[in-house]
């Protein structure tokens, strides 16, 4: 007896299960009917802080020099994007498209010196520069971004279509005069 009864079990699971299958890759009846919520762009900074000396003169023996400032080491970029927060859209839902790269610019003090007349020199905050000359930047990680689309058109229900226009049933013409 508790053969047949763990078999009705294991049955009914597997058709409520496939079911469920079948239901999922047709992509349901049903639309969230939600959007995707845009995120603007997002702009921090990180790392160490430096103390940058600033600018200094050298005229005739005499120095002068103008104020520290301070210099981040790294700026961190978060692209403008979209996320799925239920927001109500008839007729849609928000799904996933692709990630979105998270920019890191990297930031160092770097002296710089020059002769016009007088010599002078100043330190200043400025990008990092990488092996080609162009400025450091590197991936911090990614975000998800998501995208606003049509829910897919519903298959009618064939009680709700009616009978078939050309299958010659229900009332009209019958194609005799008398």
């Amino acid at each position: 007896m508790k053969r047949v009864f763990v078999s009705a079990a294991v049955c009914a699971v597997t058709s409520l299960l496939a079911t469920g299958w079948a239901f999922a890759q047709e992509g349901g009846t049903s639309c969230p009917d939600t959007r995707a919520s845009e995120v603007p762009v997002e702009v921090s900074t990180g790392g160490l802080i430096f103390n940058c000396r600033g600018a200094s003169f050298n005229i005739d023996g005499v120095t002068i020099s103008t104020g520290a400032s301070t210099c981040t080491q790294h700026v961190i970029i978060v692209p403008a994007h979209q996320i799925c927060e239920g927001i109500p859209l008839e007729g849609h839902r928000c799904v996933f498209e692709d990630t979105v790269p998270i920019q890191v610019h990297w930031f160092e003090c770097r002296a710089e010196y020059w002769l016009l007349g007088i010599f002078g020199a100043s330190v200043r905050c400025t990008a990092v520069l990488d092996a080609n000359g162009g400025h450091k930047v590197t991936v911090g990680g990614t975000r998800e971004d998501f995208k606003t689309e049509d829910c897919p058109e519903l298959a009618p229900d064939l009680d709700e279509v009616g009978p078939d226009p050309g299958s010659g049933s229900g009332s009209g013409d019958s194609g005799s005069d008398g």
